[in-house]
C-alpha cells in the first residue's frame, strides 16, 4: 500500500511520498508557485462533472499562480488537449463519460503529461491500481485542503519532469551506447577491455572474429582462456607489463592458428595516477611479416648470387685446368691402368664440381620467371644435385621413387626448387638431430611424388627424424618461429615456402609424430590442359 496522508478530510495517496523530515519553511521554499514550471504559471485541466468540488478547486488553489481550465466531460477535455497545452491534469475517475482506469490509461497515453486523480470513493485498492497504471497521485474527496492540493500539483509536475529527464537520459545514454558498439565494431582490429585479472569487460567483433560461437559472448571470461585456451597468462602478457609501468607498450605474439598479431596495450588511469583498466588493440600482421620476411630472404638470395657468381669465376678456371690436366694425364699414362684410373677419377669430381658451383649459381639467380609447364622429377634433380653429397656424408639413405609418366606442373621452377631444398635440409636437420652418429644406418629420407586426381601432383618428403611436437604444429609456417638454436636457422624457410606453394595455387600440408616420422606433402596443379587428359591412378 502506497502511504496515505490526511488534512482537513481530504486522503492523498503519492506514488513518492513528500520529504516530511524537512522543515515546513524549507517545504514552502522548495515548492514555491511557479518554481517547477520555470517561474510561470503551472497550467492545470481540471475534469470534474461536480460544480461543488469545482468550486472547492477553485477556492483552493485560485491564490496561487496557477492557471485553471475546467471540463465536464473526459471528451470535451480530450479535444482541448488537442487545442493547447497543460502542464498537469486533475481527473475525477467518475465522470458520466469515463470508464474509470481503462480511460485514465487512454488519457495517459493521449496527454503525456502527469494526471492527479480525484474521487469520491475511499477505496484503498482502487488507489493502488491507480497509482500503478500511472497516477501521480490519487486524492480522496471531503473537505478543503488549503495548500495541500497545490502542493500534490506541483509534486506531480516535478515528478513528472524528472521521469522525463531520467527518460531522455536514458535514451541519450542508450543512443551513445549503440554508437559506441556500432564505431568500435565497424574497426577491424580487435579492441578488448580488461581489469588487472585479466577478465574481458567487453571486446569489439574484430577481436572475436575467429572465436568460435560457444566462447561468445566473453565479457566476464579470462582473456587467456578466451583468446588461447591457456589456463594461465601468457609468458610476458602485454597487460600485466602495462598495469605495471603505466606506460603504452607494443608486442607481438603467434595465436594458436598460426596468426601473428600486433599488440599495443593503453593505460586507463585514475585521478590518483593509478591504472584501473587496460586497452588492448590487436591487429593481424601475418601477411605483412610474411612480405617482410620474403623480402628479407630475397636479399639473403641477392647476396648468394653475387656470392655465387664470383666462386663460379674463382673455382670453374681452375677447375677447368684440373678437367684438362686429368684429361692430358689420361693421354700420357699410355698402359699405366692405375694412372689412367686416378686421372678418370680426378676428371670425374672435377666434372662434379663443375656440375654443383653451375647448380648453385642457377639456383641464386634472381629471375622474374612466369610459370611454365615443368617437370616435378626435373626440379627434384636440381635440387638434389646441391645437397646429395651432403646427405651422403651425414650417413643419410635417401631413396626416391617419381614415376616417369607425371604430367608437368604449372610452376616458376627456381621457386619450387627452393620449396625443396627448404624442406630436404629440414629433414636432414631433423635426422641428425635424433641420430647424432653419422655411422646410424637409422636414418632414411623418401621422396616419392604421385598424381592425386582433380588436377593435381603430390610430393612427399618423409623423414625419421625428431617429428612436430603437437604444441608447436600450429605455429611452424609463422615467420621467424624455429626450433633451431640461435645461429642455425632464420625461421622464415617454412614460411615463404607456404607462401611460394599458395601462390601456386597449392598446398603444403604436414604429417608427424613426436619422436617418430616427418611427411611434408607439396600438392601442385598440373599444367593447364594436361590434367583432364590424366585418368587418376
Amino acid at each position: 500500500m502506497h502511504p496515505e496522508h490526511s488534512l482537513l478530510g481530504f486522503k492523498l495517496f503519492v506514488s513518492a511520498p513528500p520529504r516530511k523530515h524537512l522543515p515546513s519553511h524549507l517545504l514552502r521554499s522548495a515548492f514555491q508557485e511557479g518554481k517547477v514550471s520555470g517561474n510561470r504559471l503551472l497550467s492545470v485541466l481540471v475534469i470534474e462533472d461536480n460544480p461543488a468540488d469545482a468550486g472547492l478547486i477553485r477556492a483552493m488553489l485560485g491564490n496561487r499562480t496557477f492557471t485553471l481550465t475546467f471540463s465536464s466531460r473526459l471528451a470535451e477535455a480530450r479535444h482541448l488537449l488537442q487545442q493547447q497545452s497543460f502542464d498537469i491534469i486533475l481527473m475525477d475517475l467518475g465522470l458520466p463519460d469515463s470508464q474509470g482506469l481503462p480511460s485514465l490509461e487512454v488519457l495517459l497515453r493521449e496527454a503525456g503529461i502527469p494526471i492527479v486523480v480525484m474521487t469520491g470513493l475511499d477505496d484503498d485498492g482502487l488507489a493502488q491500481q491507480a497509482l500503478q497504471r500511472g497516477a501521480q497521485d490519487y486524492i480522496i474527496k471531503g473537505a478543503e485542503a488549503d495548500h495541500f492540493l497545490a502542493r500534490s500539483l506541483q509534486y506531480a509536475v516535478e515528478r513528472h519532469q524528472i521521469d522525463q529527464q531520467l527518460r531522455q537520459q536514458k535514451a541519450q545514454y542508450k543512443l551513445l551506447t549503440e554508437q559506441f558498439r556500432a564505431l568500435f565494431n565497424g574497426i577491424p582490429d580487435g579492441l578488448v577491455l580488461l581489469t588487472r585479472d585479466l577478465d574481458i569487460i567487453w571486446a569489439n567483433e574484430g577481436a572475436c572474429r575467429f572465436l568460435p560461437e560457444t566462447e561468445k559472448p566473453v565479457e566476464g571470461k579470462k582473456c587467456y582462456e578466451v583468446f588461447f585456451g591457456e589456463e594461465t597468462p601468457c609468458p610476458d602478457c602485454i597487460v600485466q607489463r602495462c598495469f605495471a609501468s603505466g606506460q603504452s607498450l607494443s608486442d607481438k605474439i603467434t595465436t594458436p592458428d598460426g596468426r601473428i598479431l600486433g599488440l599495443r596495450a593503453f593505460p586507463i588511469k585514475n585521478r590518483d595516477g593509478g591504472v584501473d583498466r587496460v586497452i588492448e588493440l590487436s591487429n593481424d600482421i601475418t601477411e605483412r611479416v610474411r612480405l617482410q620476411s620474403e623480402a628479407i630472404r630475397t636479399d639473403q638470395l641477392a647476396s648468394l648470387g653475387e656470392l655465387a657468381a664470383g666462386v663460379a669465376h674463382e673455382i670453374n678456371n681452375p677447375i677447368n685446368g684440373i678437367i684438362n690436366y686429368a684429361a692430358i694425364l689420361k693421354k700420357c699414362a699410355a698402359d699405366n691402368s692405375e694412372a689412367i684410373g686416378i686421372a678418370g677419377r680426378i676428371e670425374r669430381e672435377g666434372d662434379r664440381i663443375a656440375g654443383i658451383v653451375s647448380k648453385l649459381l642457377h639456383f641464386s639467380r634472381q629471375r622474374q620467371e612466369t610459370r611454365r609447364p615443368a617437370s616435378v622429377a626435373a626440379i627434384l634433380d636440381d635440387t638434389l644435385g646441391l645437397v646429395r653429397n651432403q646427405l651422403y656424408k651425414d650417413g643419410i639413405e635417401l631413396r626416391v621413387d617419381l614415376p616417369d609418366d607425371l604430367p608437368a606442373v604449372n610452376v616458376q621452377p627456381q621457386q619450387i626448387e627452393q620449396v625443396f631444398l627448404n624442406l630436404i635440409n629440414n629433414a636432414r636437420y631433423a635426422l641428425n638431430s635424433r641420430f647424432p652418429d653419422r655411422r646410424s644406418t637409422e636414418k632414411k629420407l623418401t621422396i616419392r611424388a604421385d598424381y592425386l586426381g582433380g588436377g593435381f601432383i603430390r610430393t612427399s618428403i618423409h623423414d625419421n627424424g625428431t617429428g612436430i611436437p603437437d604444441e608447436i604444429r600450429n605455429r611452424i609456417l609463422a615467420p621467424f618461429f624455429s626450433t633451431k638454436p640461435a645461429g642455425e636457422g632464420t625461421g622464415l624457410g617454412l614460411s615463404i615456402s607456404h607462401g611460394i606453394i599458395q601462390e601456386h595455387g597449392g598446398r603444403l600440408t604436414f604429417e608427424s609424430e613426436a619422436g617418430v616420422f616427418t611427411r611434408v606433402q607439396v600438392d601442385l596443379p598440373c599444367a593447364l590442359g594436361i590434367a583432364e587428359n590424366i585418368s587418376p591412378q
